[in-house]
């Protein structure tokens, strides 16, 4: 029965944690702002340098719920109130197989940067957490239709679903490089120490409902691995075992390597393109990691040809069911159908979720711009793209604005607002990639919060004039000169 409830802890954990991807999306169309290279670490940051608050410089929290809206699990009245529940509604709101259920959250714990000619470096340490939850419509279908609307061999109930939770620190180098006038590179590489991982590689049933006598069967398969650095997490005589009495170091255990990579190229004053891929990397987990599978048991009287087969109870079957000797050992023999293995195991290297940005921009002045932007995440499990139209704005020497739409799967109503103040040398920030989600957070597809504030060092105005009148006097000499 431990077993059991772990089981379930983990599930509700990835969950609950998991009611849109990680990204620093707003905050990369906010011109000034010196984390505007989070997504593509090429672009050229216009200032001498940079030191964050501790802690408070850069926090991004997001939310991605696609699935579990408050209007449409109820009939509302006309001041909003519920008056029926609606699970016909709900379910077929639904996505066939694309229900998300996704958050993230990358704080910087201590971060600066400094120009030094046509190189700017950075140096961030972060903490970081990624899960992705994704499941197919008929988990709840099967249970709000009726087992009646899968009937057929060729129309079962798909239940699937994906789990992945990813926590880690970051210590991070950007180097960024002007090349000519137009060409901007950039490499990040980042020393990663990981602390949790769960993963699912199955997680899925077809539930199968034959349509002339009524009989059920159903086939099934888990298999997913857990392991924590703190506090180790293992097996001991088929229990889990939670330990804190080890001698391995916390941030060094599980180690990895990660890399950003990006490019800048100005086809003319107006127009650009830009390149990134973000997370191109792994993390080696050395705690140990617990497995844990389970598959249909051959237990006798409901088994049949590798599925469960139940063709209902009689009514003598139904009344000693009323005796709690006889329901008691009715329900432990379903369960020994539906085993729970338990294994200490080795989870090795594990993939990170890598981003690949592509981008485009308009740039009508100095002070306006216009850009297009698709990304794509991809992780071993799932495949995720997000496309996104935006526009950034400078307002005299303080106000930097950006404004933008994303469309995702099953979650279109994306409007983004971020607002940049420009303070001395203080630069605050506050942004949202769901405007519209704020106004209504329980109907809203992505809650979003990208906060901050840190100090700029600008570039210094008296050298920029310098470097132009030597280049005007330099032009002079050349004309005079015949």
């Amino acid at each position: 029965m431990k077993r059991i409830t772990f089981f379930f802890i983990i599930v509700i954990h990835c969950g609950a944690f998991s009611l849109s991807a990680q990204s620093g999306l707003t905050t990369h169309f906010l011109g000034r702002n010196p984390y505007a290279n989070i997504e593509n670490p090429a672009l050229n940051l216009d200032m001498k340098g940079y030191f964050g608050f501790p802690a408070f410089s850069n926090f991004n929290l997001t939310l991605t719920n696609t699935a579990f809206h408050y209007k449409n699990l109820f009939d509302l009245d006309k001041e909003g109130y519920p008056t029926l529940v609606k699970p016909n509604k709900f379910v077929d709101k639904l996505s066939q197989n694309n229900n998300w259920l996704n958050f993230s959250l990358n704080e910087e714990i201590l971060g600066f940067g400094f120009r030094t000619n046509f190189l700017f470096f950075s140096l961030s340490y972060r903490l970081k957490l990624e899960t992705f939850t994704n499941f197919s419509k008929d988990i709840f279908g099967f249970f709000v239709y009726g087992n009646m609307h899968y009937s057929g061999a060729d129309n079962p109930a798909r239940m699937k679903a994906n789990l992945s939770l990813n926590l880690y620190q970051e210590v991070s180098l950007n180097v960024q490089a002007t090349i000519g006038k137009r060409l901007f590179i950039a490499a990040r590489p980042k020393f990663l120490m990981g602390l949790t991982n769960i993963t699912t590689d199955k997680l899925n049933a077809n539930i199968y409902t034959n349509p002339e006598d009524l009989s059920i069967a159903a086939d099934y398969n888990l298999d997913m691995m857990a392991t924590l650095a703190f506090p180790q997490l293992t097996v001991d005589h088929d229990k889990f075992n939670f330990n804190s009495n080890y001698r391995h170091r916390l941030l060094s255990q599980n180690r990895g390597f990660a890399i950003d990579l990006g490019a800048i190229f100005e086809i003319s004053r107006h127009f650009g393109v830009g390149l990134a891929v973000n997370d191109l990397g792994f993390i080696n987990w050395n705690s140990p990691a617990v497995r844990i599978r389970s598959s249909l048991g051959d237990q006798g009287a409901f088994y049949r040809d590798g599925q469960f087969f139940f063709n209902g109870l009689s009514g003598e079957q139904i009344s000693e069911l009323s005796n709690k000797e006889t329901r008691n050992q009715f329900f432990d023999t379903l369960q020994a159908y539906f085993p729970i293995d338990l294994e200490n195991a080795s989870m090795g290297k594990k993939m990170l979720t890598t981003k690949v940005n592509i981008e485009g921009y308009f740039k009508l002045n100095d002070h306006h711009k216009f850009i297009l932007l698709f990304q794509n995440y991809i992780n071993p499990h799932f495949y995720y793209p997000k496309l996104t139209i935006a526009y950034n704005g400078r307002f005299g020497r303080v106000l930097d604005l950006a404004v933008h739409y994303s469309i995702m799967p099953s979650n279109y109503g994306n409007l983004g607002l971020g607002l940049g103040l420009e303070l001395g040398p203080v630069y605050l920030y506050l942004a949202t990639e769901n405007l519209i989600s704020l106004c209504s957070p329980l109907n809203g597809n992505t809650l979003n919060a990208q906060i901050g504030f840190c100090f700029k060092i600008k570039e210094s105005r008296k050298r920029i004039k310098t470097d132009d009148d030597n280049l005007i006097n330099t032009q002079e000499e050349n004309i005079q000169e015949p």
